[in-house]
């Protein structure tokens, strides 16, 4: 099991909703965990034409509640998912990070649409922002998931003095693990090395060839045991994997392996620190994922706390939220009669 208990799907209305739709679906109900499904519309303008014209809470409320019927097709009829749909007008990363807070989920899911252009650095602004901000992991979602035969790749730094990172780097496993026992596909676990100081040593001459030689056999070599060890420790031990040691930077050769490798979902690790201008994000993460088109679920420390934003719909009023649990259409749009004669609603 993954763990998750709590997923919030964050969806709109590009092509990719109804995949990533499925996957939160089979992920909650395979994992017994509750969903909510948000969905977060543009605010529309306080003043709009004549005064004869609908008001703006009007055309608001009808947006909300079209929008909500039809996001209600997604799910099974007889599903037995513990699901809630909340339609809000807002501020997408604002919403999410409320959200988060108010109902401490522990995954987020976000259908990225512009991933699959030639640029793999096209992530937009939003799934930036909510990966930056969010206290719990963050699964994006690509086209390539929507495909069978889902091959996985766990990202670990092991490191033996440094009992977070150590304990991210199991989490990252276990959930990987998880994923990929789900799929019944093997885990690919791949890890960046370096010997420190080898470019200085073999430009100085400090030690001979042979030397040289023997201290990066043996660096590498205490990495390979230290990335055995972490897997022995984790859920991994029991399915198929396979262990990809590659020297060079993280940010340079993980890219690198998930091409290589055809890897449709990559699970890395992100470490967060306050700063003056709110969460600073590690770079590797960044890099890497601005560099790889596959899914990428990033996964941070137990503990990590979201930065909130304000919430946009603040003062417009209960009917601008409209929550799956508890509706009562007639009573919340009681023109609900006309609003279907002129074909907005849907039912």
């Amino acid at each position: 099991m993954a763990g998750f208990r709590n997923i919030l799907l964050l969806v709109d209305s590009n092509a990719l909703c109804k995949q990533a739709c499925e996957r939160a679906i089979t992920l909650a109900a395979e994992e017994n965990a509750r969903l909510t499904i948000l969905n977060v519309i543009e605010a529309v303008p306080e003043r709009l034409g004549s005064p004869a014209d609908r008001s703006s809470m009007d055309l608001r409320d009808i947006g909300i509640l079209d929008r909500y019927e039809k996001l209600k097709e997604l799910v099974p009829k007889q599903s037995n998912l513990q699901f809630k749909i909340n339609v809000v007008c807002g501020n997408p990363v604002a919403e999410v990070m409320q959200q988060v807070l108010r109902a401490r989920h522990d995954l987020v899911i976000v259908a990225e649409h512009s991933m699959p252009s030639s640029k793999p650095s096209s992530l937009g602004p939003t799934t930036l922002k909510l990966i930056r901000k969010s206290g719990c992991p963050v699964w994006v979602i690509s086209p390539s998931m929507a495909q069978g035969d889902v091959r996985i790749m766990a990202a670990v730094d092991p490191d033996p003095f440094d009992a977070d990172r150590d304990a991210l780097n199991t989490r990252i496993l276990n959930i990987a693990s998880s994923l990929a026992g789900r799929e019944g596909t093997q885990l690919h676990i791949v890890n960046a090395w370096r010997a420190p100081a080898e470019g200085v040593l073999r430009s100085q001459g400090g030690l001979s060839a042979e030397n040289l030689s023997r201290y990066v056999y043996n660096v590498f070599n205490v990495r390979a045991s230290s990335v055995k060890e972490m897997i022995h420790k984790s859920s991994a031990m029991k399915l198929r994997h396979r262990m990809h040691l590659i020297k060079g930077t993280a940010s340079k050769v993980i890219p690198i392996a998930v091409r290589r490798e055809r890897i449709h979902l990559v699970v890395v690790g992100m470490f967060s620190r306050r700063g003056l201008g709110g969460w600073l994000i590690g770079n590797t993460a960044e890099k890497i994922l601005n560099q790889v088109k596959c899914s990428v679920l990033m996964v941070k420390p137990n503990g990590a706390v979201a930065l909130a934003g304000k919430p946009s719909h603040s003062g417009v009023g209960k009917i601008a939220r409209i929550d799956g649990s508890s509706i009562d259409k007639e009573k919340v749009f009681p023109e609900i009669d006309t609003v279907r004669k002129r074909g907005t609603y849907n039912e």
